[in-house]
């Protein structure tokens, strides 16, 4: 995944939406493609700013994998004293 446009792009887009051009329109004067201009003009008509998403993998829960424990402690014994000197 490439790295997200810079936080002064979309100032200036803002900047050009708020003037009246249509996404579109500040997209092409901006040189982005019309399609990210699209996005980032229903962005600003929503929210009032164009932010980057958020980059990489989504923070989760961990698996809740205390059930298992009782099945395998005797392996898991058995491991760290035959790895310890």
């Amino acid at each position: 995944m490439s790295a997200p446009l810079p936080d002064a792009l979309r100032a200036r887009f803002q900047k050009l939406i708020e003037e009246g051009l249509s996404g579109r329109a500040a997209a092409l004067r901006l040189k982005l493609s019309p399609a990210t201009g699209a996005r980032w003009g229903l962005a600003i008509r929503r929210t009032g700013q164009a932010r980057a998403a958020p980059q990489g993998r989504p923070r989760g829960k961990r698996a809740d994998i205390s059930y298992l424990q009782d099945d395998f402690a005797p392996f898991v014994i058995g491991i760290s004293s035959v790895s310890s000197p």
